[in-house]
């Protein structure tokens, strides 16, 4: 698959995410296997049996989920929150840049939830998009620490081969844009998070 579809995925998964954060409501089972797609790559998140109220003051102690899209402090028994969910976001996007499940050759036992509890994630690859690893690492940042990385339209990195070069530079175009309302949203979870 190439980056223009992946793109266009992630384009898609983050309108679903964002519409049911604007709900109130937080998922708390997101990954990749939670996510349907047609051929055309158009992305719908699904199987919301586990998902809750983001105002609800009371959580049910419960972890679910699949380790590896777990936020290292729902591992550590602190609330769910919009936040959780954008650490699953930043795994899937890992997946989607190797096309592999994180963690995909390690047993899902106590010892690797201890070692995502001290930081450790899957090992960061440079096949992707200027700006796409960045965003990526800002979504499994602690939600109590500020993610400070800023990308703009101008820092994307332009692709083009002399060949076809008017397809290359409406695909980059495509990308460029894609990439920019994926940032965005993730910048507007993030001050959400803060005003909670």
């Amino acid at each position: 698959m190439d980056w223009s579809k992946k793109l266009k995925m992630l384009k898609h998964i983050i309108h679903g995410l964002d519409h049911i954060h604007s709900l109130k409501i937080i998922h708390r089972d997101f990954h990749s296997g939670n996510i349907l797609y047609d051929f055309g790559w158009f992305s719908v998140i699904c199987d919301l049996g586990l998902s809750k109220s983001a105002i609800e003051s009371k959580d049910d102690d419960e972890i679910y989920g699949v380790i590896p899209y777990i936020a290292p402090e729902i591992l550590q028994s602190k609330r769910y929150t919009t936040a959780s969910d954008v650490y699953s976001f930043g795994m899937i996007m890992w997946e989607l840049m190797t096309g592999r499940r994180p963690f995909w050759n390690e047993h899902h036992s106590s010892p690797l939830i201890y070692r995502i509890c001290c930081d450790y994630r899957p090992p960061i690859v440079t096949n992707a998009p200027e700006g796409y690893i960045e965003l990526m690492q800002g979504c499994w940042i602690n939600p109590e620490e500020e993610f400070q990385g800023r990308l703009r339209q101008d820092e994307m990195q332009e692709q083009e081969q002399p060949q076809e070069q008017l397809i290359q530079e409406q695909l980059h175009q495509e990308e460029s844009q894609d990439q920019l309302e994926v940032q965005e949203w993730f910048h507007q979870e993030q001050l959400q998070e803060r005003l909670h």
